[in-house]
């Protein structure tokens, strides 16, 4: 290529100045593509076209989005209204520019393969020689090649950088789907052993011992009361603590509308229920609080199990107690020996030998159902023999062997919560014709205890004394006389007067002594001998006679008998 003379410059000069110029726009090329931005790009440019000389200056624009804006250090000068209205309206042209105060003006685009990446503004007071304005020419094509390469570059690094996204993502995915199937594994592992156990008949125990080998914490289950059934820890360990009473009520309801275990302090509670039916409690003893969403599910898996283990247990008990039930029935109505023996060793009783019937009724909001049940664990608590009904509101048991004692009604009353009940013992039978005989002991019994001062506890038949040969419900005349006969006065002033004479007798007779009757009856000394003094004046009897207290205790007690009622 001919160099084009510079004026007032000899031609040798000239064009070792040209090649001088074109290696530095040669030199400029690496740097320009070396990691560089848009702006650097153009800060390049146009310092070396202000290296020319002729007073050669440069403005850059950048096209982003659209628009043309102010790159490299062009961005930092004053705005030119005009030119930059100008250069925008070009449409990717190089063109000559007519600026106000240049006399040489010309915008060249700057161009990829297949858009205008911006414009490089070239502008002198006066035209500069043709060689400088082919290297200007040659250095925008530079320029657009290296803003290109900067293009390829940012996209190249954006596209790295939305893999190492992708790839951030793909790995937390699959960190999060190897948790899903590790906890899903666990999960897994902790159905099947609680699906094993199930059917393994190892029961209530065994699913207690499984859950805490599963989670590793104290575990241990209740009835619906309260009460411990079973539990399991690590050796040598006390027993874990259970729901505190005045607690269990709100956590109970707050589990119910959770729909599955809830935190209360220190313990993991998870309600056993079916059908709507709360049957008992498992807890998970927790006071660090490590219980994570594995043992909220072992637990929550093992109430289901359990409570598929309670209903069929309850079901078997309930086919049982039914049988007995109508067995017991029979028993106490009368049914014929024969039939009576292939029917309780249909229910695995031995009805050969000494039993008893017993009644047990209880005070309270229970029904007769709840009591049966209660009635049925004291009795295999005390590893009594005996067959259990229903009949009249009330437990009816046939024992086996000795009567029960006072132990089997503390028993009944700590299934219950409650000492409000009597448990009465009819006499002892040694052939089913003898059950209806000692079932109306027993019925006696019931009645007297209750109609008595102290309407709680357990009574025999055989040692009700005096009380054996007295009628009660079905008092006949002659008992009425005699009872009229002694406290006839006594009784029509109680009556007239709403007063207690007759009750103050019976506790003066029962207790022979002024200062026990006053505590009994809760009153002063004085106020008793006022009232005994008016029972002398009323009946007109000497209460000091040996005979007369004895006649007077006895209708004492039948009055008190047939008068009270049931409670």
């Amino acid at each position: 290529m001919n160099a084009i003379p510079v004026k007032g410059t000899p031609p040798n000069a000239r064009a070792e100045q040209c090649l001088g110029r074109m290696a530095s726009l040669c030199e400029l090329a690496p740097t320009m593509f070396n990691g560089r931005d848009e702006n650097d790009v153009l800060k390049l440019a146009a310092s070396w076209i202000a290296s020319l000389g002729s007073s050669l200056t440069a403005v850059g624009y950048l096209a982003h989005d659209g628009e043309l804006r102010r790159g490299g250090t062009s961005a930092l000068e004053p705005e030119d209204h005009a030119m930059d209205a100008g250069v925008r309206a070009l449409g990717g042209q190089d063109t000559a520019l007519d600026l106000p105060g240049f006399g040489w003006a010309r915008a060249l685009a700057l161009r990829n393969r297949s858009s205008c990446l911006g414009y490089l503004v070239v502008r002198s007071p006066t035209a500069p020689a043709d060689d400088d304005t082919h290297l200007v020419t040659l250095l925008a094509r530079q320029t657009a090649a290296a803003l290109d390469h900067v293009q390829e570059c940012e996209g190249e690094r954006e596209r790295v950088r939305q893999l190492r996204l992708i790839n951030n993502g793909v790995t937390a995915v699959n960190a999060c789907l190897r948790s899903a199937v590790a906890e899903l594994q666990r999960r897994m592992v902790i159905h099947e052993a609680l699906s094993r156990v199930s059917v393994s008949g190892e029961g209530e125990p065994g699913i207690v011992h499984l859950l805490h080998e599963l989670t590793g914490f104290p575990t241990r289950a209740e009835d619906r009361f309260g009460n411990l059934r079973a539990w399991a820890g690590p050796q040598g360990s006390a027993r874990p603590t259970g729901l505190a009473p005045a607690r269990r009520t709100a956590v109970l309801r707050r589990a119910e509308r959770e729909r599955g275990p809830v935190r209360d302090r220190d313990l993991l509670v998870g309600v056993v229920r079916s059908r709507g039916e709360v049957l008992g409690v498992l807890v998970l003893a927790d006071p660090q609080h490590q219980a994570g969403e594995t043992e909220t599910f072992a637990l929550d898996q093992a109430g289901t199990v359990l409570a598929r283990e309670l209903s069929h247990v309850r079901s078997l008990a309930d086919a049982e107690l039914r049988m007995q039930c109508d067995l017991v029935e029979d028993l106490v109505t009368g049914t014929d020996e024969q039939s009576a023996f292939a029917r309780s060793e249909a229910v695995g009783h031995d009805l050969h030998g000494a039993h008893h019937v017993v009644v047990v009724r209880w005070t309270g909001p229970w029904g007769s159902g709840t009591v049966t049940a209660a009635v049925g664990r004291a009795a295999a608590a005390g590893r009594h023999d005996v067959l259990l009904g229903r009949r009249s509101g009330a437990a009816v048991l046939i024992v086996r062997g000795p009567a029960v004692g006072d132990a089997f009604y503390e028993d009944v009353a700590k299934e219950l919560g409650s000492a409000d009940g009597v448990i009465a013992v009819g006499g002892q039978c040694d052939a089913p014709s003898d059950f209806s005989h000692s079932y109306q002991e027993a019925l006696r019994a019931l009645e007297i205890r209750q109609n008595s001062q102290d309407p709680r506890g357990l009574i025999a038949f055989d040692r009700l004394g005096l009380y054996r040969v007295l009628r009660t419900s079905d008092h006949d005349a002659h008992t009425e006389q005699f009872v009229r006969e002694w406290l006839g006065p006594l009784i029509d002033y109680d009556q007239v007067h709403h007063g207690d004479l007759v009750a103050t007798l019976t506790a003066y007779l029962e207790n022979s002594s002024y200062d026990s009757t006053a505590a009994t009856l809760a009153i002063h000394r004085s106020t008793l001998r006022y009232r005994l003094r008016r029972i002398r004046e009323i009946s007109g009897l000497d209460i000091t006679d040996i005979e007369v207290r004895l006649n007077l205790h006895v209708a004492a007690r039948i009055w008190n008998v047939i008068t009270r009622p049931p409670l």
